[in-house]
């Protein structure tokens, strides 16, 4: 309830500055939701669908990096209110706890989503790449 509100009052905020648009914003909302679960619940080529194509461009997704995340369940996720840093940009800060299901060892990682703001397709891109979950010996 109180991350809601902070969340709420971080962006009424921002939608008095004017950039970016309220609008935006609610949709940045929506997508940091569906990315917590389909972190949590979805598959590894569900995580590929929130990237940024022009960031796939330049780092395309590895067979290598897919099965790396088959080999970890998300036991919880755990996310900070998102903070835009700019007009078209956004970062949010998460814990995850992991189980590796090969060795059934449970460990906990940051980490830190950034965003991008796509007027043209009007949705939120992640910038930043499949998660790594800092701490996982990458």
């Amino acid at each position: 309830m109180i991350r809601r509100l902070v969340l709420l009052a971080a962006l009424v905020l921002l939608a008095a500055c004017g950039n970016p648009k309220r609008s935006d914003l609610k949709l940045l909302d929506e997508t940091l939701n569906q990315f917590a679960s389909t972190v949590r619940w979805g598959t590894p080529e569900q995580l590929v669908a929130f990237i940024d194509p022009d960031s796939l461009k330049d780092r395309p997704v590895r067979e290598f990096d897919l099965e790396r995340l088959r080999q970890l369940r998300v036991a919880s996720y755990r996310v900070d209110p998102p903070v835009v840093l700019e007009e078209s940009r956004a970062r949010q800060t998460g814990q995850v706890d992991l189980v590796n299901v090969n060795t059934q060892q449970m460990r906990s990682a940051i980490e830190t989503t950034e965003w991008r703001w796509d007027a043209t397709a009007q949705r939120w891109w992640l910038v930043s790449g499949l998660p790594r979950f800092a701490g996982d010996g990458r």
